[in-house]
Parts: C-alpha cells; structure tokens; sequence
C-alpha cells in the first residue's frame, strides 16, 4: 500500500492484490513513508498492476471468484482512450469485471508521456534501486532515527561498495533531528525538497523524501 505525493497532491498508489486500492489514500503521511521504504527499504518491492498508473478502486463492483471487495481493485488494465480502455472490444455490459467508466480514467498512454505522472515516478524509483547494490536485497540496512509519532524517518543502506541514507517525512512540517558524522556526497533522489544536514542536524522539509550517498 503506497502513496507518493508531489507538489501537494496525491502522486501514486502501489499495493497487492489483496488489498483495496481505496485504502492507499486513508492516510497519507503513512503511506508517503511505505512508497519510498520499498524501492530503498530491505524488502523485495512489488507493484500490483495498474498502480503504477494510478488506477482507482470501483466501489460496489460485483464479486467474481469470491473477490469480494477486492474485485474492485481488479478491473481490466487501462491502456489508452478507445472502447473499454484498449483491453477489449466487447460491449462493456459483457466484461468480465466492469472497467472504470470515468472519462478522466489514467492510462498507461497518457502516463507514459507525462513526465510528472505516477508511471514516470516509479521508473525513477525501480532504477534508482538497480543502480545501487546498497539498496538491493542483500545490502544491510541500519536505523538512524525511528522514533514513535516523530518524524523524520531515517535509515542507512549499506554493503561493502556504497552507503545510502533514507530520510522521510510525510508529514505538513519540517522535521529534523540530530544525525552525527554524516556529510551528504551526493543527492540521488527526491520527491520534493532536499534534505540538508548543518551542524549534524538533518532536517528534512514537509511531504519530502530524499535519498543521499554520504
């Protein structure tokens, strides 16, 4: 369950299968820090289909296959503005599960040729991963500053090679806390304003997340 946000609105929603898509949006600030733990995080990250465009969960569709509510977060992929989306040329009342009829539905056309879109962020995201072996599965990872109900949030990835620091904030202020021997080398990832670190205080600004070698 992931939410991004860029320039005060709301970005992209990565989830599974089992979960609704309605879900990503309850809570943004939590959701804000999971999008960005995964590609960086320790975990092996998974996109369900048509987050990565931004497809939206069709309340009341009926349940096939005993999907229950999840079936509204299965609705056929989106892939341009022709009939039912580009995934069939069915009359709509025969599709299996209902595709979502509004007119201003994402599809992966027009995210693909939006450079601001959810798609577009999610590549920089996959490839910033594949860039680093520090973020990869095998690199080890250390918590800097983890507190409960405080932000911000801030790990280190790390193997032999390279040493990565994680920092977010969600949340409508910014936050700092008190980080020692650390000098950033280099930025290799923001989603919204950078973080900076003066007098080993990072501090890092409202609805943000940066990623930095040090």
């Amino acid at each position: 369950m992931i939410f991004m946000k860029k320039n005060g609105s709301p970005l992209a929603s990565v989830g599974g299968k089992q979960l609704k898509r309605k879900e990503v949006f309850r809570n943004a600030e939590k959701s804000l820090e999971k999008v960005h733990r995964l590609p960086a995080g320790s975990v092996h990250p998974f996109i369900y289909y048509g987050d990565e465009i931004g497809m939206r969960h069709l309340e009341g569709a009926k349940s096939v296959e005993g999907g229950f509510e999840r079936t509204a977060s299965r609705s056929p992929m989106q892939w341009n503005s022709s009939v039912n989306a580009g995934f069939s040329a069915a009359d709509p009342e025969n599709l299996y599960i209902p595709i979502d009829s509004d007119v201003n539905r994402p599809t992966v056309e027009k995210a693909v040729n939006d450079p601001d879109s959810i798609y577009n962020e999610v590549r920089k995201l996959i490839e910033l991963r594949q860039a680093h072996s520090a973020l990869k599965s095998n690199g080890k990872i250390e918590f800097l500053y983890a507190e409960k109900n405080a932000y911000p949030l801030v790990y280190r990835r790390y193997d032999d090679n390279e040493s990565i620091i994680v920092a977010i904030n969600p949340s409508s202020n910014a936050a700092s806390c008190r980080i020692s021997g650390l000098n950033i080398k280099e930025i290799l990832y923001t989603n919204g304003d950078a973080a900076d670190i003066t007098d080993g205080v990072l501090t890092v600004p409202a609805e943000s997340v940066s990623v930095f070698s040090v």
